[in-house]
């Protein structure tokens, strides 16, 4: 099994993903990509 990668986000790409997961005109695909970024991003 390969190892998980990890993300390393700067503070922007943080807040321009933290909207996207917010935002109501999104897909609800998108917002959960974004979710798992951040969530990746914080370990």
């Amino acid at each position: 099994m390969p190892a998980p990668l990890k993300v390393k986000l700067s503070e922007s790409e943080n807040i321009t993903l933290e909207q996207l997961s917010l935002a109501n005109a999104i897909a609800k695909r998108t917002k959960q990509r974004a979710m798992v970024l951040r969530l990746s991003n914080q370990g």
